[in-house]
């Protein structure tokens, strides 16, 4: 067996040395990266290496209210003290303003279970000569006419197959109850144009329309709901399948000819347009869309 030279045993050792010293080197200059591991997070990365700390950025829950008064095939949208309307008496009229809270809007699986929001709202509520705390689900909207925007609900997390939709028209306990005092300010519950007192609560619905279109003759009427009155479940039925990590927004349309079918705006009372209103609820809202985006 030949022996190796010098020369060669040298240049075999400093090519080991440099080999076994780049291994060592390399894991040096490798930079675990950090980032969103919650695959229910918006941001979620599949490059990441380790967790970061509070960077995960989850969904919302959205809502686009489309105002309309659609008859006989003419369909208009809502312009408060602008858009000429006729009634079923082909009486000439315009809205004034319309506000109402909508409350509890949740998707629903197979089972009937709703997709909460992740947020708590917590309250002062006033019953009678009681006052007390409670804490419910941040889940509220209140929808304006004049507001072009969508509404932005709550955080949500989790998905999977949806075949319901459900919103309550107003306000549910004890949220109706709430003390206006307490309440956030900017929050939708902070509507003091809407709370009649400590005693009566909230007004959940409220139109106002003038009678005529003349400026000469301008006479409005207001039609207010409040907790008194018994108002209808709003459900429908969806098929809609939500990924986990991605936004939802549901499409509500409202179409104003029929919440004021057999209104007289010229010679029906307040009361009587309240009734036939409260009557119309069921008929007046539909869902359009729901879609997810992230």
């Amino acid at each position: 067996m030949k022996r190796m030279k010098g020369s060669k045993k040298r240049r075999l050792k400093t090519w080991l040395w440099s080999a076994f010293l780049l291994l060592g080197l390399l894991p040096s200059c490798y930079e675990p990266e950090s980032g969103c591991l919650d695959n229910e997070a918006l941001n979620y990365s599949l490059d990441a290496d380790r967790s970061c700390s509070d960077c995960c950025e989850y969904p919302s829950l959205r809502l686009d209210v489309q105002h309309r008064f659609t008859r006989d095939s003419l369909v208009q949208g809502i312009l408060p003290s602008n858009t000429v309307h006729i009634d079923d008496f082909d009486q000439a009229f315009r809205f004034k303003s319309i506000r109402f809270f909508l409350n509890k809007l949740h998707l629903l699986d197979a089972s009937g279970n709703p997709l909460m929001v992740e947020e708590e709202l917590p309250l002062v509520v006033i019953e009678g000569s009681r006052i007390r705390l409670d804490t419910v689900e941040d889940n509220f909207a209140l929808v304006d006419v004049s507001n072009l925007s969508d509404y932005t609900i709550g955080t949500i997390r989790g998905g999977g197959q949806f075949n319901g939709l459900s919103f309550d028209l107003g306000l549910t306990d004890p949220a109706s109850k709430a003390d206006i005092d307490e309440v956030p300010v900017d929050h939708p519950l902070d509507a003091p144009e809407l709370y009649l007192s400590d005693e009566e609560g909230y007004v959940f619905f409220k139109m106002e329309l003038y009678r005529d279109t003349t400026q000469a003759t301008l006479d409005s009427v207001s039609v207010q709901i409040d907790r008194t009155t018994s108002l209808p479940d709003f459900n429908f039925p969806i098929d809609f399948f939500l990924n986990p990590g991605f936004n939802s927004e549901v499409v509500l349309r409202i179409n104003y000819a029929d919440l004021l079918a057999g209104v007289n705006v010229r010679t029906d009372s307040a009361e009587e347009m309240y009734q036939k209103i409260v009557n119309n609820l069921t008929n007046s809202f539909l869902v359009i869309d729901v879609t997810a985006d992230n």
